[in-house]
Formats: structure tokens, C-alpha cells, sequence
């Protein structure tokens, strides 16, 4: 049986005064125009060129190419791009990769499909995504390696159920 054990950090609250306290106002501005920039990806096609990278053999490529479209993924304009594009059964084929930091970007990509594009859940969910992540899940949760990169796939793998 799956066991998951969750580790609370603690952290002191910054006080009001605080450099570290972000002003809300500071943040919804920052992440207004962050969604803008997204959008304006998509409507360039912005997506395609990373795509195309999802075919190297390099792990570096592959891993700036994951953290780049799970940035844009969380619009579901660029979801529906990496649909129309062909990228989900290449990003699911790449979840089993050997390097842990690829497999968790390419995890990151996917769960912000999901999150965003009612129809990249349908198309994952004919795709079998559940059959490829129970096993997955399963050995990364079991990994003698409890390194940050293999925690940070098995939250990802997690965020994907």
C-alpha cells in the first residue's frame, strides 16, 4: 500500500513591516501580467518550438523545455496547444524518464494540462495515464533515493491522480 508521509515545515511569519511581506496588491499585478504573457505565448504559437524539443536526447534540453511549458500550461490556451500539438503522449512517455528532474518536469507539464484543459483530461484519460502513474508513483514513493528531485516527481505524479 501506498504510504505518504507529509512533513510540515514551519516558518515564521513575517511581520507587516517585513521586506519579505509582499504587498497583495504587488502580487496581483505581477500575476496579472505573468497570465498576460502566457496568453500572448499562445497567441504566437509560442508552444510549438518548445514542442519540438520534446524530442531531444539531452537532459538539460528536455528539462528547460518542461519547466518552460509548465509555466505555460497553467493557461489553458497553451494547454490545448500542447493537445493540438501532439505533446501529451510524448510528455507521458517522458514521466518514466531515467533522470528524476526530467520525469518531475515533464509530471509538472501534465498536472497543469489537467488543472487547465477539460479536454486534455479527456485525452489523458484515453490515453491509460492512470495505468502509466499507479506504477510510477509506486516506485518513486519506494526509492532508497528520498533526494529533493525524487519527492518533488512523487508530488507531481500525485498532482497528476
Amino acid at each position: 500500500s501506498l504510504k505518504l508521509q507529509l512533513y510540515i515545515l514551519e516558518v515564521p511569519m513575517a511581520d507587516e513591516e517585513s521586506e519579505y511581506c509582499a504587498d497583495p496588491e504587488l502580487v496581483d499585478e505581477a500575476e496579472a501580467e505573468a497570465a498576460a504573457a502566457r496568453r500572448r505565448v499562445a497567441a504566437l504559437d509560442g508552444c510549438r518550438p518548445l514542442v519540438g524539443l520534446l524530442d531531444a536526447s539531452d537532459a538539460p534540453v528536455l528539462l528547460g523545455a518542461g519547466s518552460a511549458l509548465f509555466n505555460l500550461a497553467i493557461e489553458r490556451e497553451n494547454a490545448d496547444a500542447l493537445l493540438r500539438l501532439g505533446a501529451l503522449p510524448k510528455l507521458q512517455a517522458l514521466i518514466s524518464h531515467d533522470v528524476t528532474d526530467v520525469a518531475a518536469a515533464m509530471a509538472g507539464v501534465l498536472m497543469n494540462c489537467c488543472a487547465s484543459s477539460p479536454g486534455c483530461r479527456d485525452a489523458l484519460d484515453q490515453q491509460d495515464l492512470l495505468g502509466t502513474l499507479l506504477p510510477l508513483s509506486r516506485n518513486s514513493f519506494d526509492a532508497k533515493d528520498s533526494g529533493g528531485s525524487q519527492f518533488e516527481l512523487l508530488l507531481r505524479l500525485i498532482g497528476l491522480l
